[in-house]
């Protein structure tokens, strides 16, 4: 959780220019990711396509199932299990789309496809 609250962190103040977070004035690119543009990426060639966009997602999935399997010491599994998982994939899913539309917003597309440790690059 703190990782992701330093990546968030760093990207707005990279955003309000508080923070230059080793990236170039040019890799301030507000709204330049606002629309998908699928291109290949500048080292394998390989085009990304909506099935690998959503294999970003698995990780979050597999650590919502590990969690289903510790149902046996819960008070009253048929209550606690669908409203914990209900609320463990809202909580991930709003994270994953916060942080895609937080650096979507304040870096540029360029920076994003080349760059593959911009995440640790900006963190504060």
């Amino acid at each position: 959780m703190t990782s992701i609250v330093c990546m968030c962190v760093g990207c707005l103040l990279f955003a309000l220019d508080l923070s230059d977070g080793n990236l170039q004035p040019y890799d301030r690119a507000y709204f330049d990711s606002l629309w998908p543009r699928f291109e290949p990426d500048p080292y394998t060639g390989t085009t990304p396509d909506i099935f690998a966009c959503l294999a970003l997602i698995y990780p979050c999935v597999t650590g919502i199932l590990s969690g289903m399997s510790r149902a046996t010491h819960l008070a009253r599994p048929e209550r606690s299990i669908p409203r914990g998982m209900f609320m463990a994939i809202v909580t991930s899913s709003s994270i994953y789309l916060m942080v895609c539309w937080l650096f979507g917003l304040c870096i540029s597309n360029r920076t994003l496809k080349v760059d593959k440790f911009v995440t640790a690059t900006v963190s504060y």
